[in-house]
């Protein structure tokens, strides 16, 4: 679970209550990569492949050149497709709207 997110570091938990794993990074020069600053190495709590933070923006980018190379793709192949590219299980929801930013 990510509690903070600014331009200069990113600070993430575990979703579990009272559970004391966290992570501290900040951005390195290329704007890409992140320099893990402080890590709690021991988690051992189990975890999800679900995310809470694939925006309709991020889904539409990365079903773009899926809908470019057949434009009649269905939404249950367009599920599917993600389903393998990210492990994301509530998607179907974000489709319509990557879509409709796609166009």
């Amino acid at each position: 679970m990510r509690m903070r997110n600014e331009k200069t570091r990113v600070t993430s938990h575990c979703s579990v209550k009272d559970y004391p794993w966290r992570i501290h990074a900040s951005p390195l020069s290329d704007g890409v990569t992140f320099q893990i600053k402080t890590n709690v190495p021991n988690h051992t709590c189990v975890r999800s492949d679900a995310t809470k933070e694939a925006s309709a923006e991020w889904i539409a980018g990365k079903i773009e050149n899926m809908l470019r190379e057949n434009p009649r793709m269905k939404l249950r192949g367009i599920r599917n497709e993600l389903k393998n590219l990210v492990s994301a299980l509530n998607i179907c929801r974000f489709i319509g709207l990557g879509r409709r930013l796609w166009n």
